[in-house]
């Protein structure tokens, strides 16, 4: 259940902070937690604030069951079948809403002090509905709270959310900025204290562990929403993040742990070697959700990465077609792929533990294209995942989708959504994707 977390005083700012359902075809707890929130968090109760904290996508309490459990803490959620949006009428897939139950929120929120700021975060831009049932059921319940609400839908969409009930909308992560705009709206005082370390005590229970050791990315791929995140790449000290490590696995007693970079491997010796080495020792599980650069993975890098326990290694190679190559501007070469797989093995790297990230979907793209490149794959054993691409406003790649499709209304968020393919209007089309489905399938 979500933690019961709440301090307060008579003199006390009480604050609650929400993480929405999310509506959509599908969602799996694929080592999904708001870092970027839960930093916002620690910042609020380092300066005295009351904390109050509702996930509707913490998998505890009697509606997960053991049949909810994948591995390595990740698993389902728990989901309700619910109307399509006209957006998605003719999308021949169940749509629906993930996350507990509006009663739940109903009754946490029925126990607590009435709070007098209320902040939402946001996922994935068409995932909004999920933002408007929170912010109209805290506006219903709390109207004289002010209301604010931000995360990556925000920052992406910020035209857009200006139309959702809520008082202040704020793009990006940067803390400090947040803070002095709190400050002049509310006029209360508040310091950025501790950067980005997440404030992990308002859940009872963890599965897993995230970390974040940098912000940002060096790279830009056409199709990528991580400088309009985080504009600049800055990597954290490995002394604050082996100990961010180390302190919350303890105080949880966690061995999965998961990166949430864009760039981890980047200056490899004096950074993730070098936590590595301050965690001294210590038996971990490590996870690469976001991908790591099949060029950076060399003899050396790969034998630290299979002695320190990295099981599961997500290599972000995206295509070998002329459209992928153009839009990630010759990130990855087939040849470095091929290095970072033998160099993986040869240190002793199950090659089940290796997956392959390749992206379908994009403007201009065939799905001949993606069929090639996972036969060309198929030769060399790792799980293929297939990344559908989703239109990101913003990006450079989002220009050319919106002169490719005119038509497409893409101030709609909904129409972002990846699952739906937005970029291929073409004949067939759901016959054509489940074609190229199983032909990952064919994996043995």
């Amino acid at each position: 259940m979500p933690n019961r977390i709440g301090h307060q005083s008579e003199n006390q700012m009480n604050c609650l902070f929400v993480v929405p359902p999310i509506y959509d075809f599908s969602a799996f707890d694929l080592w999904a937690k708001p870092y970027g929130f839960l930093s916002l968090i620690k910042m609020f109760r380092e300066n005295g604030a009351g904390i109050f904290f509702f996930d509707f996508l913490e998998r505890t309490g009697p509606l997960y069951s053991k049949t909810h459990e994948k591995q390595f803490g990740t698993g389902k959620y728990f989901a309700t079948e619910v109307e399509k949006p006209p957006a998605y009428i003719n999308v021949p897939k169940k749509y629906k809403r993930f996350g507990l139950p509006v009663k739940e929120f109903l009754e946490y929120i029925d126990k607590i002090p009435a709070p007098d700021c209320v902040f939402v975060t946001s996922g994935m831009t068409y995932w909004y509905p999920g933002v408007a049932e929170v912010l109209k059921t805290v506006r219903n319940r709390f109207p004289r709270a002010m209301i604010f609400v931000g995360g990556v839908y925000v920052t992406l969409c910020a035209k857009h959310a200006l139309k959702l009930p809520a008082d202040f909308v704020f793009r990006g992560r940067d803390l400090e900025e947040f803070a002095g705009r709190f400050q002049t709206i509310s006029g209360m005082p508040l310091r950025c204290t501790s950067g980005i370390e997440p404030d992990w005590s308002v859940y009872q229970k963890l599965s897993y562990l995230c970390v974040r050791t940098s912000t940002g990315c060096p790279f830009s791929c056409d199709y990528c929403a991580s400088g309009l995140m985080s504009p600049h790449f800055v990597q954290r000290s490995p002394e604050q993040v082996a100990q961010e490590i180390i302190t919350n696995a303890d105080n949880f007693n966690v061995r999965d742990i998961v990166f949430y970079d864009d760039a981890l491997m980047v200056n490899f010796d004096n950074h993730l070697d070098r936590i590595i080495r301050l965690l001294d020792g210590r038996k971990f599980q490590f996870h690469t959700p976001n991908g790591i650069h099949p060029r950076f993975i060399t003899e050396k890098t790969a034998q630290v990465l299979a002695d320190a326990g990295f099981k599961t290694i997500r290599l972000s190679f995206e295509g070998s077609d002329a459209v992928v190559s153009k839009a990630s501007h010759l990130k990855v070469s087939m040849k470095n792929l091929e290095n970072a797989l033998r160099n993986l093995q040869h240190a002793g790297i199950d090659i089940k533990d290796i997956g392959i990230y390749i992206l379908a979907g994009l403007p201009g793209q065939s799905p001949e294209d993606v069929r090639k490149t996972i036969r060309l794959l198929l030769s060399f054993g790792a799980p293929i995942k297939l990344a559908e691409y989703s239109p990101i406003p913003g990006t450079r790649l989002f220009n050319e989708v919106m002169k490719f499709m005119p038509y497409t209304d893409w101030e709609e968020p909904l129409n972002h959504n990846n699952s739906i393919f937005p970029c291929w209007d073409i004949p067939g089309k759901w016959e054509i994707i489940n074609g190229l489905k199983a032909e990952l399938k064919t994996q043995v």
